[in-house]
């Protein structure tokens, strides 16, 4: 009997609880809360629409297998842009370029000379002053002393005055830009390329002797001055040479007196020279200019002085900077010099 009690009991719990389920899903569903609220209707913009800039492109770039898109962004083109201007030339005279070799020709001898041999001091300042001239305006004045030399036959400069007269500049310095060649008709060309020869192997000839004697200063002071044996501070010497390396360096102006020839021996030189000494005489000083290749000798001067450093960084005395200067800071630079003024070499001809 109390276990029918109790069974009813459970039933009529279990049956009030749905009853207050159905009701309360009734008071949900009749309320609309599970539903969306509408949206208000925006109104429409009837206003003119403003100009809008092009957003800039995007390209997807895969990034490997699983791996997320990477992407980057191209800038808008801008219209008409500008072309980019070319920087000035950095040499418009000849004579102004020419100066530079000269310079270092002069210091090449007074460095020879025996005041400069007579102390660890001189030798140092004559170290220390030739890294000044360790870059390629020194190798491109020798290029214009080579045209100079050739412009001063009087007979070449007379038939191109001749030549000038007769079909008249423009016309003259066009016709020689585009055949070269042709020079070689015309009277005086021959006496030029002498010129030119002789004047820049006397310059050479006494730029090597220079070389020559400051190397056997380097055997001779080891033997008797003491000064030249005396262990001297090498990294004093390494940062004077790269401070003179970075001067602004500005030439004086060329004397006459340089112009001294000599035999021509076994040098030779390029045939553009006698050419662009004719653009010059012609009054086209920087066609004459742009024929030399302005700066094609950096690697050359640039291993010069990485030489001239590593040779003073393995030296304890004096007497070692000499033969640094001298093969190094003197030697190698006219090296450079003698290669970019050489004429080309001529292939065999084929059999």
């Amino acid at each position: 009997m109390f276990m029918s009690i109790r069974i009813a009991k459970w039933r009529f719990v279990a049956l009030l609880a749905l009853i207050l389920s159905v009701i309360g899903l009734a008071q949900i569903l009749g309320s609309g809360y599970i539903y969306a609220q509408p949206t208000a209707t925006a109104p429409i913009d009837t206003s003119p629409p403003e100009a809008v800039t092009p957003a800039p492109t995007t390209t997807p770039i895969a990034a490997g297998n699983n791996a997320p898109q990477v992407t980057f962004t191209l800038p808008a083109a801008t219209p008409n842009a500008p072309a980019p201007v070319a920087p000035p030339p950095r040499h418009t005279n000849m004579n102004e370029l020419a100066a530079h070799y000269l310079a270092f020709h002069d210091e090449a001898i007074r460095a020879a000379l025996p005041q400069s041999l007579a102390s660890h001091v001189q030798i140092d300042v004559s170290v220390d002053k030739s890294a000044v001239f360790m870059n390629p305006d020194t190798i491109d004045g020798a290029k214009a002393f080579a045209v100079l030399a050739a412009s001063r036959s009087a007979t070449f400069r007379a038939s191109i005055e001749g030549a000038i007269t007769f079909v008249g500049r423009e016309a003259f310095i066009e016709k020689i830009k585009a055949d070269p060649a042709s020079l070689k008709t015309m009277a005086g060309y021959d006496n030029a390329m002498a010129l030119s020869k002789s004047t820049i192997s006397a310059a050479f000839a006494r730029v090597s002797l220079s070389a020559a004697k400051i190397k056997q200063a380097s055997y001779d002071i080891q033997r008797v001055e003491r000064w030249a044996n005396t262990p001297l501070d090498k990294q004093v010497r390494l940062n004077a040479i790269l401070a003179s390396s970075r001067l602004d360096f500005t030439p004086r102006p060329i004397n006459e007196n340089v112009y001294v020839e000599a035999p021509i021996g076994d040098l030779s030189i390029n045939e553009k020279y006698v050419y662009a000494a004719a653009l010059m005489i012609a009054g086209s000083q920087r066609d004459a200019i742009a024929t030399l290749n302005i700066g094609d000798s950096r690697s050359c001067t640039f291993r010069a002085y990485l030489n001239i450093r590593q040779c003073i960084a393995a030296t304890r005395y004096a007497w070692e900077h000499t033969f640094c200067l001298s093969d190094h800071g003197i030697k190698e630079m006219q090296s450079c010099a003698t290669g970019a003024l050489s004429a080309p070499a001529v292939s065999a001809p084929a059999h």
